[in-house]
């Protein structure tokens, strides 16, 4: 998963590529990365930004900044790459 940041817009990535190292290397549980894509899609606080066969990335809404970021970190169990 990636969290992206440009300027007050927040962004996550999820793709199938992560959902299979996350399960080979044990990182997560499986359906982990699935959980948090229907969960980022029914918050109130996030979008669906673009989807394809192999990837979601979702967009943060403008407002409650600081609970969005704090509901993806819930999910993110450390797993999460933050590139500025």
């Amino acid at each position: 998963m990636v969290l992206r940041w440009v300027g007050a817009q927040g962004y996550v990535a999820i793709t199938t590529g992560m959902k299979i190292y996350s399960h080979v290397f044990e990182l997560l549980l499986d359906g982990s990365l699935s959980g948090l894509d229907n969960a980022l899609a029914a918050s109130d606080h996030w979008r669906v930004f673009f989807r394809n066969q192999d990837a979601v990335t979702s967009s943060r809404d403008r407002s409650g900044s600081a609970q969005a970021a704090n509901f993806v970190a819930r999910w993110g169990y450390g797993l999460i790459s933050v590139a500025r």
